[in-house]
């Protein structure tokens, strides 16, 4: 079985329909069935629930109960150790990547997962590592 690290702009695809909405969804659909582990960083569901607020279409009801479907799958959220945290802060200087995205970062290095972004500009500041793939490299 496969560890992802997805971060907030795939998972946000799984709620609204855009550019590579349907690679996001056939991820969760795989996760689904078993093919996927997927661990995130508890920091998603507040970039979740802030980039929904800012999206047209969401309101309160739907944002709630996104994140209350997001919760229910059984993903692996957890909170960030203090090594994952270190690890964030090395790696968001080296790469020029806000603390936020390297948490994501670091704990697919940690764990040994691979790390799955649909974050262009992010992609190409961290693509040196081997363990990241943009969206639509990521191959099952």
């Amino acid at each position: 079985m496969v560890i992802l690290v997805l971060d907030t702009s795939v998972v946000l695809k799984w709620f609204k329909e855009e550019r590579y909405a349907k690679i996001a969804l056939k991820i969760k659909d795989e996760f689904v069935k078993g093919v996927h582990e997927i661990v995130v960083p508890d920091l998603i569901l507040y970039e979740m629930a802030n980039a929904m607020k800012y999206t047209e279409g969401f309101n309160t009801k739907l944002i709630k109960d996104s994140l209350t479907n997001f919760v229910a799958m059984d993903i692996n959220i957890v909170t960030p150790t203090e090594e994952v945290m270190n690890l964030a802060i090395e790696l968001a200087y080296k790469y020029g990547i806000t603390i936020y995205d390297s948490v994501f970062v670091s704990l697919a290095k940690l764990i040994d997962a691979t790390f799955v972004t649909a974050d262009e500009t992010l992609y190409e500041k961290v693509k040196d590592l081997k363990f990241v793939k943009f969206i639509t490299e990521f191959k099952s």
